[in-house]
Formats: structure tokens, sequence, C-alpha cells
């Protein structure tokens, strides 16, 4: 902590470290970055970031957006396949900043909102759902006004179909049976409806089918 001064970089105060502590050298720079990390989250350092960006997507729904920002390769897999679908073309200033990146365990995969952790753990799956939930949320709350829907959507010809319903009442099923006979996807879990009623958007993640649901579709999806 003495050594963060704003002046030494994580190299000079590793190797300051390996030179006071000789016999523990070997693990001194995994240690170092552990504690650098774990500080950053809590606000009490400010870290570069630890390359250049590999991936970024711009998303917007509502007239809120969001950038989501990758580390490594693995941290832009895991956006290329939540994102790329809903990604639009133009970045938007100011925007509200996910990143996903290694965290401060070995191993572990963390999500950063604005550099701040906001989340930390060993599964990429479980980092994924929490993004999109932490996304969602950040949307509807700077969103414009309008009517939000827990629903799914899909176009066709122009025109778009609403299918609202609570949690396991079989929207995604439905949509899914409907894409299959030509529609485009929108949504199966967010809305956005313009006050005029005349335009719809759809939080474009990718379809979520329970186990259930899939093997009613196991011939055409998954063949």
């Amino acid at each position: 902590w003495q050594l963060c001064d704003g002046e030494r970089t994580i190299a000079q105060i590793t190797a300051l470290l390996q030179d006071a502590y000789p016999d523990a050298a070997d693990g001194i720079p995994a240690q170092v970055e552990a504690s650098l990390r774990t500080l950053s989250s809590h606000g009490v350092v400010d870290l570069p970031r630890p390359g250049p960006i590999v991936a970024a997507f711009d998303v917007e729904l509502g007239g809120a957006t969001a950038r989501l920002e990758a580390d490594d390769a693995a941290a832009a897999e895991v956006l290329d396949f939540l994102c790329a679908a809903m990604a639009k073309e133009r970045p938007a200033a100011g925007a509200v900043v996910f990143r996903l990146g290694p965290g401060a365990d070995p191993g572990s995969i963390a999500i950063y909102r604005d550099d701040a952790v906001i989340y930390q753990g060993d599964s990429a799956g479980g980092a994924a759902a929490f993004l999109l939930e932490k996304l969602q949320e950040h949307l509807v709350k700077q969103g414009a006004s309008g009517i939000w829907l827990h629903a799914a959507a899909i176009a066709r010809a122009g025109r778009s179909l609403l299918l609202a319903g609570k949690t396991g009442s079989g929207k995604t099923t439905l949509a899914t049976r409907l894409l299959l006979r030509g529609g485009d996807y929108l949504t199966d879990e967010l809305v956005w409806i313009d006050p005029g009623g005349t335009r719809l958007h759809g939080f474009a993640r990718p379809l979520h089918l329970k186990p259930e649901a899939r093997a009613l579709f196991a011939t055409e999806l998954f063949a």
C-alpha cells in the first residue's frame, strides 16, 4: 500500500517487494496483481488497463446506451456471443462502460462497471448471466419514457408480434417456433415500446431455451 504513490509502476513495486522478500520472490507478481485489483475494486487506487481493448460492443435500447469491452480473448469470445446481435455501429459519448476481464484471483473472471469490480467468479456462464442482468437494469433505469415489458418479440415483413407473459409461461418456446417459421428474432426477455405505441425494440440477448424446451426443437436446432 505504501508503495502505491502514483509514481511507481506495477513492475517497480513488484521488484521492490522481491528484493525485500527474496524467499517469496516467485509468488510476489501474482500477489501484487491480486492486491492491486482488490484495492481498485474498492476505489482506493486507479489501475491502468492490462492492455489494449480486445473487443468492444455498443448497445442501445430505449435511448439508453452502454459500452461493453473485453480485456482478453476469452472475454471477447463471451461478449461476442452475448452482444453481437444487438451491437450498434456508432458508440455513444459518455455511455456507461461494462468491462469483462481477468479477476483478482487466478483463473477468475471479473466484471467492471466504469473500472469498479461488480462481480468476480470462476464461471464464464455465471459472469455472462450477471452481465446481462446488470446491463438490462442499466438500460431500463436510464431509458426514455415509454413502455418496458418482460416479453418476447419477433418481426416479419415490417411488423412485430409481442409475446408477453410471466417467467415460465412459454414465451421463448413460442418465439422459437415462430422463428423457425420465418420470423426475425427481436428478444425473448425485454421490450421497449415508444410512447406513441408505433415502434418496438427488443433486447436481443441470445435465445435462452430451457432444457425441456430444447428437447422440442432438438431435430430442427441441434441436428
